[in-house]
């Protein structure tokens, strides 16, 4: 049942093949389909999970028996489903990189769910019969029997019946209530495509989810209600048959909102693909327009940007036709798709004018001599520079609209989620932001230039309009650059980091490989250990040991710091090449220590191990107690220094206190290994702790100084002026004339 993680190694297989001849239509009808098989997959999945997560006494209950044998009959007909969707998936892979990205991360979310689901079928039995047949057997034997009910009995039979009934009435009127939600049909009332249709999938999926259990629950509670009101079978036939029958139209309503549901979450898929496709058509149409202005200059550059227009007006015609297959099919208002389309046709409207100029050339284009084609086209642009306010100011907006395209781009998923997740799609995006941003600097530069006179141009008004508009845009074009460069940067980094740890793992597992090989070599053919040559290498490999502990360190470090950044299946694979190595080294450790004991290289063995242990257990107490010291109010700053003394003495004792820790590993069975595997992870703990908290401390230390240098010299000022006002309190009493004061301008302190 691993077809799904198939899928994806199959896929990547078939990315490279020829695109498909299919049209653009036939490809959203194929990409369609898809959905909302993805969809029909998901729903059955989440009434399997719902079942899983219900409580026990509903899965030990008949009706959660019945729905356990249910789903395991459905299992064989959803794996068909499942290899349906493997062969769409691999048609639209053919088509290139445009749906690539959602199908293999639907597909690879859709696997561990799947994956999960199936084994917890499989594993999971159904109750045996046979209690509820011996049950049926005593009730038999006890209604034959002749039993005397009291008045009692029966007043509390009729109002359990009274109970299970009015139940029964107020879980019917909420299957009535969804049923007439949902013949109201598919309803869109707000702008807000995405968040509108996120909200109803959650209320669906809560309903279907609390009213499922609900009419389980009644059902049982019938069911559980026999033996009680076996005097009273007229009721009972009565409660089995409204059971019954709510169960049928619960069915029916179930199915009905699950649909529902399925059409909502294809629709949010469809539409973050025509939000993504939009986005990128936008960008593509702003490197177009600046190509076609370029091309009215130089003729040599028309063909290649008449075509680059040819292959973005098929992108804009095909998100048209999807944007209108989404309000016929989905019930997505007109103006949710204008409005997300309308700023692509207008840069559109721009280009297509910029076309008929190009096929309908100037005469003095023409007769132009073809070395010197350069020269009168510079005229024709010079001419054409915007000279009026108006038009200036739609220039500013069109290059704050294309800043803003950027500026999605730049804000993309991929760019916006973990460091190592999508790494290689993560160096395409900002590649391509920056190929933009290149391209769009020209023209902000005319803009900023043409401004001066413009403004010489205008009036008052006129004047602070462009200003403002030229200001905004100057805002958002520094913007932008920073955020790139801030990405940029932090890609930088990631990428140097990665290059850190794949070079520490190929030193580490090559050092591994030429310890492993000399333990083998010092065997004998029969392989009996050879006491000579092992004498030879022991004491070299114990020091090779030693200095690769802080190197096999780093690197368990460096992998959890990037399974913490990178994506689940990324994440397991990581764990799985550390779970190798942790267990090479500790096959090395282990080899190491049995030949130390055989070779017997130090009858004093014991002796060492216990002063190595002296040295290394109130090492660890000191780092324990200087990294769980917590700061309070009667701290100075001589404290504070003595305590950086303390962790700067304990960072330079790492690489003495590991050799004591190396020698207790090696010590064998003179230490417990449960004392063995403590000191190592306090060990490990306190050598990466120590340089960061070190780090720390040394940069708190300058800000409280100068902190308390400025107190200092405040109180030093409240003195003098305490001084001051007594003077001239003491001169105003006594009638004096009042001394002089020397006065302070400002204080530190004050403009805080």
């Amino acid at each position: 049942m691993t077809v799904c993680k198939i899928m994806v190694g199959d896929a990547a297989s078939l990315v490279m093949l020829p695109i498909s001849d299919e049209g653009p239509k036939d490809v959203e009808k194929m990409f369609s389909r898809f959905c909302n098989h993805l969809t029909a997959i998901k729903t059955w999945l989440e009434g399997a999970e719902l079942y899983f997560v219900a409580k026990t006494e509903y899965k030990e209950s008949a009706a959660g028996q019945r729905k356990l044998k249910s789903l395991q009959m459905e299992m064989a007909e959803q794996n068909t489903r499942v290899q349906m969707l493997k062969e769409e998936a691999l048609e639209l892979l053919r088509q290139g990189p445009r749906y690539s990205k959602t199908v293999e991360s639907e597909l690879s979310a859709l696997s561990e769910r799947w994956n999960a689901v199936v084994e917890k079928l499989k594993t999971t039995q159904t109750l045996e019969p046979v209690c509820i047949e011996v049950q049926r057997s005593v009730l038999n034997e006890l209604r034959a029997s002749p039993v005397n009910l009291s008045s009692t009995s029966s007043e509390a039979d009729l109002s359990a019946i009274e109970q299970l009934e009015a139940k029964l009435r107020q879980v019917n009127k909420r299957v009535e209530a969804l049923e007439t939600h949902l013949d109201k049909g598919v309803e869109l009332v707000t702008n807000d495509v995405l968040e509108e249709s996120e909200q109803t999938i959650k209320k669906l999926s809560s309903e279907i989810e609390h009213l499922g259990l609900a009419v389980d629950q009644v059902s049982t509670d019938v069911d559980r209600a026999a033996p009680r009101l076996g005097p009273v079978p007229t009721a009972l036939e009565r409660l089995r048959s409204e059971a019954e029958a709510l169960e049928s139209k619960w069915n029916t309503v179930r199915k009905a909102a699950e649909q529902r549901r399925s059409h909502y979450q294809d629709l949010v898929v469809r539409w973050k693909l025509l939000q993504q496709q939009t986005d990128a058509t936008v960008v593509q149409m702003v490197l177009l327009l600046r190509n076609l202005e370029h091309a009215r200059t130089v003729q040599s550059r028309q063909k290649a940007a008449l075509e680059q227009a040819a292959r973005v007006g098929q992108e804009v015609s095909s998100l048209q036709q999807q944007a209108r297959s989404l309000e016929q099919e989905r019930g997505v208002p007109s103006a949710a798709t204008q409005a997300l389309l309308q700023r692509l046709l207008q840069l559109w409207n721009q280009a297509q004018g910029q076309i008929a100029v190009l096929h309908s050339p100037e005469p003095s284009c023409r007769v132009a001599d073809s070395t010197q084609t350069e020269q009168p086209l510079a005229v024709i642009v010079d001419s054409g520079a915007v000279t009026c306010i108006p038009d200036y100011v739609a220039k500013v907006a069109k290059v704050r609209e294309a800043l803003l395209a950027v500026g999605r781009q730049a804000h993309a998923p991929e760019l916006c989620g973990k460091d190592f997740e999508d790494f290689e799609k993560q160096e395409g995006i900002l590649k391509s932001v920056k190929e933009a941003l290149d391209a769009l600097k020209p023209t902000v530069d005319s803009v900023k230039q043409e401004q001066a006179a413009i403004m010489q141009k205008s009036n008052d008004k006129d004047a602070l309009e462009v200003s403002r508009a030229v200001e905004k845009m100057s805002e958002d074009w520094t913007k932008l650059k920073q955020v790139y460069a801030d990405r940029h940067s932090r890609w930088l980094k990631t990428r140097e980091f990665w290059q850190q740890f794949d070079s520490s793992i190929r030193g580490l597992n090559l050092w591994m490989e030429e310890i492993e090989t000399i333990l083998v070599q010092c065997h004998l053919p029969n392989g009996d250990l050879d006491i000579e040559l092992s004498q030879k290498h022991q004491e070299s490999m114990e020091k090779q040991v030693t200095e690769k502990m802080p190197h096999f360190e780093e690197v368990k470090t460096m992998t959890k710091q990037i399974m913490e950044q990178c994506s689940a299946a990324d994440g397991v694979l990581l764990q799985q090449k550390l779970d190798t190595l942790t267990r090479r080294w500790k096959s090395i450790i282990s080899e190491l220590q049995s030949r130390r004991e055989r070779l017997a290289v130090d009858n004093s063995r014991s002796e060492q191990v216990k002063e190595d242990l002296l040295e290394l257990k109130p090492w660890l107490m000191e780092v324990d107690r200087l990294l769980s010291y917590t700061p309070n109010e009667e701290d100075d700053i001589e404290t504070t220094k003595e305590r950086l003394e303390q962790l700067k003495s304990c960072e330079e004792e790492i690489g003495a206190k590991r050799s004591n820790l190396l020698s207790v590993i090696l010590g064998g069975s003179l230490v417990r290994p449960a004392e063995v595997e403590s000191l190592e992870a306090r060990f490990q703990k306190a050598s990466t702790a120590l340089p960061q908290a070190r780090k720390t401390l040394e940069s708190y230390i300058p800000q409280l100084t100068e902190f308390e240098e400025e107190i200092a010299a405040e109180q030093q000022r409240l003195s003098e002026t305490r001084r001051d006002v007594e003077k001239l309190l003491a001169a105003k009493l006594l009638g004096e004339s009042p001394p002089e004061v020397k006065l302070t301008t400002e204080t530190s302190m004050a403009n805080r």
